[in-house]
């Protein structure tokens, strides 16, 4: 029989119902396996332009304009080239959008997809709202409707837009560079743009 190594205490006798050695302690049960978590909803377009209501209102108003409530976080709005100086005279005359004020006129050149598209941000004095009006034109052949006759501010900003990118403004009654001398050659503003005179980034 072998000996048992357990320590004894000698002034207290020892119970011969209670095992020196301890049991093996039991495995505790598996967790449940996790459910997948639902997929989230898709973002609402109210989500992601809390402006929709009004933007979808002024689209409906202006011809032939499209909400643009996905694309843009602002206010937005897409018209066609050839639909453009009806639907910036509406934005301008209806009492509703009441937008008096052309605040900035821009452009983005995108050579990979053979287009510029031009930008008009507008004020309503009357509302507070603001509104941009997109539309895009053929970066081969720029022309676009001028918006002089609508805002009269356009006219330094749509000669800014001409300097540097290059657009032409059908009706403008004075287009001409604004910056460089009427010798420049290229429009700086154009992705494509080379001179001897540029600083490249190191990499």
């Amino acid at each position: 029989m072998a000996d048992d190594d357990s320590p004894k205490d000698p002034g207290k006798p020892v119970d011969p119902s209670v095992s020196s050695t301890a049991p093996a302690a039991s495995a505790a049960p598996a967790a449940p396996a996790a459910s997948a978590a639902p997929a989230a909803p898709a973002a609402s377009a109210a989500a992601i332009n809390p402006n929709a209501g009004w933007v979808n209102a002024a689209a409906a108003r202006i011809p032939h304009a499209e909400p643009l409530l996905t694309e843009c976080s602002f206010p937005a709005i897409k018209i066609d080239a050839k639909n453009l100086q009806q639907g910036l005279s509406v934005a301008r005359d209806d009492h509703e959008l009441a937008f008096d004020v052309l605040l900035d006129h821009t452009a983005v050149d995108w050579p990979e997809k053979s287009e510029f598209e031009l930008i008009y941000h507008l004020f309503s004095t009357k509302t507070g709202r603001y509104l941009s009006v997109i539309t895009n034109i053929p970066r081969a052949n720029p022309i676009v409707t001028t918006a002089v006759g609508i805002w009269p501010v356009a006219e330094l900003q749509e000669r800014e837009v001409y300097d540097l990118f290059g657009v032409l403004y059908d009706g403008h009654p004075d287009l001409r560079r604004l910056f460089l001398d009427d010798d420049w050659q290229g429009f700086p503003l154009r992705k494509d743009y080379k001179d001897d005179f540029m600083l490249e980034l190191v990499k």
